[in-house]
């Protein structure tokens, strides 16, 4: 599929500039295939006028600085391109049709998608399982330390089954585990504050409002309390923002929380804010001391692993 450019007397630099800014502003107005097909048959017109624009000698390098800036955000956008195409399907299709090059690698877009998706996961399940450990060891002790009845043991099966379709994204099985292991204990709080956030994200509010409620309720009133578990059970669902948000308020009560400091450090690992993690479970492991040994061990766990992967994550180019 061609792009339009103006006829005339438009040399290949001018003509250049004009798909350039063609693009830029399709970018960000992409609704349908169609528009989807004009956005990437722009794209590979540019490759195409690139080799002609530097034989010529012109200085183009405001043009690709702006070059590697659309394909940088185009990758930014991956999903939502993708989602204008119609799925990994239409793409697919496309590409087969249209035999593009390989340096065109806008065509092989739902691969690059799906990678940052497995990357995310990853990165997300990291901080979500740390989250998840101290839940799973503090109910191993319970378990072997103290006779557990019949509902105590469903309860931490439904809760386990929750916590597995969090990892993979299924909120909605998530929500109808955790709301039947809230059934089989009603008296946890935590319990009652995980259906209240999954059932927020679920779009119904009115549950989540009364989850936290009967949660606050269970509670006595400790309103610091109530917010770091709330902020831990944010962090679980990746939702990190609300999850800082929480601990911070429950710290500006009480600052003397080990453990919210430890959900806080989660949360800012999650929106790849390595120091600012650090501090926070630096603050952790100080107010845990000998106090808490399984949380200064779990503190130790999170800060190896940052700084091991801190310094492997350099800023990339634009191109795949």
């Amino acid at each position: 599929m061609a792009i339009a450019v103006n006829a005339g007397t438009q040399t290949t630099a001018d003509e250049l500039r004009t798909v350039l800014a063609q693009s830029e502003g399709r970018l960000v107005k992409l609704r349908d295939r169609e528009s989807a097909m004009e956005f990437f048959a722009g794209l590979d017109t540019l490759v195409g006028l690139w080799p002609a624009v530097q034989e010529a000698g012109v200085d183009a390098r405001g043009e690709r600085s702006r070059w590697e800036t659309l394909q940088a955000q185009l990758k930014k956008r991956g999903g939502k391109v993708l989602a204008a195409w119609g799925g990994r399907q239409a793409l697919s299709d496309a590409r087969a049709a249209t035999s593009p090059e390989r340096t065109c690698w806008w065509w092989w877009l739902d691969e690059i998608v799906a990678e940052q998706r497995r990357n995310r996961l990853l990165k997300t399940a990291g901080v979500a399982v740390t989250v998840i450990a101290i839940a799973a060891l503090g109910a191993f002790l319970f378990d072997r330390l103290l006779p557990v009845d019949e509902s105590v043991r469903v309860a931490y099966s439904l809760r386990t089954d929750a916590e597995s379709a969090i990892l993979i994204g299924d909120y909605e099985s998530a929500f109808n585990s955790m709301k039947q292991a809230a059934l089989a204990l009603p008296e946890d709080p935590s319990l009652r504050i995980m259906v209240g956030v999954l059932a927020e994200q679920l779009g119904d509010a009115t549950t989540a409002t009364q989850a936290w409620d009967r949660a606050r309720s269970l509670l006595q009133g400790k309103e610091a309390d109530f917010l770091m578990r709330r902020g831990m059970a944010y962090g679980q669902t990746n939702q990190f923002e609300k999850s800082k948000q929480d601990e911070l308020a429950a710290l500006a009560l009480d600052p003397t929380l080990a453990r919210a400091y430890l959900y806080l450090g989660a949360a800012y690992e999650g929106q790849d804010k390595i120091p600012e993690a650090l501090d926070a479970y630096t603050k952790a492991s100080e107010l845990a001391g000998d106090v808490d040994a399984e949380l200064t061990v779990l503190v130790r766990i999170r800060m190896a692993s940052l700084l091991q992967r801190a310094p492997l994550e350099q800023p990339t180019g634009a191109s795949p």
